[in-house]
């Protein structure tokens, strides 16, 4: 309901780049979405030069994996890690920013390319489909994260759209 709001406050024939800043609540519920299903699971990366991480020896050309979709569930990182709550990035927005543990497009020199284009890409897209249609999923709809280079909910998810006038 917040996200349609939000989305209709702007205008459905409105939603672009232009008006991405009148839809924080749109761009915190792709945040939190992200932070729970990031679509970058896992990371490698190859050690370029000797290093320690707590307290193990790293050698160049040791590979390193990160894991965003656990790294995003822990309660020693995130108040109530596993509750679905958007407004915690709007309560704290450094929550975004390059020093926080949220990375779901990976971080550093080798963050995904395309992630600036995704995010504005997904905000436009959740803004006009919410602000457009009543969506139901069935309550029987639960589903499983297939990881592979992407993460994605095996098998889809089956919805039913109807336009809101």
């Amino acid at each position: 309901d917040k996200v349609r709001a939000e989305a209709r406050a702007v205008g459905l024939n409105k939603i672009s780049f232009e008006t991405m800043k009148e839809l924080p609540f749109a761009r915190a519920v792709i945040d939190e979405t992200m932070r729970l299903f990031p679509p970058a699971p896992i990371i490698n990366r190859e050690c370029q030069e000797p290093c320690e991480v707590f307290g193990r020896a790293i050698k160049p050309g040791d590979i390193m994996l990160m894991c965003p979709y656990i790294m995003h569930r822990r309660d020693a990182l995130w108040d109530n890690a596993l509750s679905f709550d958007p407004e915690r990035f709007i309560r704290n927005p450094d929550l975004r920013s390059k020093a926080a543990p949220y990375m779901p497009f990976g971080a550093g020199p080798r963050i995904c390319v395309g992630a600036s284009f995704a995010l504005m890409e997904s905000i436009m897209a959740l803004a006009s489909l919410i602000g457009g249609y009543e969506i139901t999923v069935g309550q029987d709809c639960f589903p499983r994260p297939l990881m592979t280079v992407t993460l994605r909910p095996e098998g889809g998810i089956a919805a039913q759209f109807k336009k809101i006038e």
